[in-house]
């Protein structure tokens, strides 16, 4: 039997410049290359490269209208090899919020004739993309131009805020419609795509995300990895790891960590990995609640230094509003990291009391309880890394290849 031909369709993998982009959709396509000829478009919005669009960005960021994440658009190439694989990064035109209930026209535009040509050079089977809207509704439009059949994943947002929106719902719901099969990371997002959605049960599937656990695993020595990122070893540590933006909760977190230096119980420092549009206003909202010396934002950092921080730390914490089924929860288990996070998506698919703490969104209050009880409070770090054994990115891809099979096969 011939490998498959497939195009990964998705704004979510890592380039060059955003290094944390998109890790899990990478993981998962790295095992799915293994058995299938794999293809990669990842679509961004097109931001000017100039010295002149550089100090406009910085006029902006400064008076909180633009976030670095549109600058940062600008620098990543057109085409580039990204551990061995070879990814397209085409851009698309749009205007911040004003463009949005119209981004999937404009991708389809800007993108139709690569799309196109890749199809018919690569003699792609199916396309596989991941995020509902826009790149599901643009790939579902192209396959059915070329026909190719599609499969869309839905992660969580795409679904749980969009799946809301006016103008933006009815084209997910059309999408999703004319999608040969829909994959989704947790039964919770399946359920909304059933139930709020009205698609039939029979074609969505749930496939949850993996974790390598080559590179998350519990290390034996502490101290070594807390050397090794330059941090005292004498204190304890929070770790946040994720974009700085609103859906996470960041702000929330920042609010629970005055609340306990107002309780003279922030005796542990907190780690920020991750870059995002609140960026500026959480490095301000640090000041305003006196946490500068408490609070350490670091910015993105490789990927293969992760779990050196999950390892190095205390508690990992996720204060998400909205989620599908967060790998970063599951790469700080496999770590043998305790979780605080919200009750929010599929979470509460992965935690239990024996490795976190469950907590509501959006409550201050609650998330200094919880993150003050979870450091109190003895965890086995083995055992917390053996509860999700089962999560593997090399077993995600097998039921992803099975999909792909019966999407072929006309079952």
């Amino acid at each position: 039997m011939r490998r498959l031909n497939v195009l990964i369709f998705s704004n979510l993998f890592p380039n060059p410049v955003q290094l944390l982009r998109g890790n899990f959709v990478a993981s998962l396509v790295q095992e799915i290359q293994k058995k299938t000829n794999v293809s990669i478009v990842s679509p961004l919005p097109w931001f000017p490269n100039s010295t002149f669009s550089k100090a406009l960005f910085n006029g902006l960021n400064k008076l909180g209208m633009l976030n670095q994440t549109w600058y940062e658009y600008s620098r990543i190439p057109y085409f580039k090899n990204w551990n061995g694989f070879n990814v397209y990064y085409p851009k698309y035109p749009f205007v911040p919020v004003l463009s949005r209930p119209i981004h999937p026209v404009l991708m389809t535009i800007a993108i139709s004739k690569l799309m196109k040509g890749i199809i018919k050079s690569k003699n792609i089977d199916l396309i596989n993309a991941h995020w509902v809207y826009p790149d599901g509704v643009t790939a579902v439009r192209i396959g059915k131009q070329t026909g190719v059949p599609v499969i869309v994943t839905a992660h969580g947002c795409d679904i749980n805020l969009y799946g809301n929106y006016r103008f933006r719902r009815p084209q997910i719901i059309w999408a999703l419609n004319h999608a040969s099969k829909i994959i989704t990371v947790s039964e919770a997002l399946s359920h909304k795509i059933i139930e709020n959605l009205g698609m039939d049960w029979k074609k969505v599937i749930v496939i949850q995300n993996g974790v390598d656990r080559d590179k998350f695993s519990v290390k034996e020595n502490k101290n070594d990895t807390k050397k090794l990122l330059d941090l005292n070893q004498n204190k304890q540590y929070l770790i946040f790891v994720g974009q700085l933006q609103e859906v996470k909760g960041i702000n929330n977190l920042i609010e629970a960590l005055s609340i306990l230096q107002k309780r003279k119980t922030l005796f542990f420092d907190t780690v920020l990995i991750g870059e995002g549009p609140l960026r500026y206003e959480i490095t301000q909202l640090i000041k305003e609640k006196k946490l500068t010396e408490k609070v350490h934002l670091k910015g993105n950092r490789p990927y293969d230094e992760i779990p050196l921080w999950m390892n190095a730390g205390d508690i990992l914490c996720l204060p998400s509003l909205r989620e599908g089924l967060p790998s970063v929860i599951l790469e700080a288990l496999a770590c043998g990291l305790p979780v605080v996070a919200t009750q929010v998506g599929g979470i509460p698919e992965l935690i239990n009391e024996n490795n976190g703490i469950l907590v509501e969104p959006q409550n201050a209050e609650a998330l200094a309880n919880s993150i003050e009880i979870a450091f109190r409070k003895e965890w086995d770090r083995e055992v917390i890394s053996k509860g999700v054994e089962q999560f593997s990115w090399r077993r995600s891809a097998e039921l992803y290849l099975k999909v792909f099979e019966e999407v072929l096969s006309g079952e």
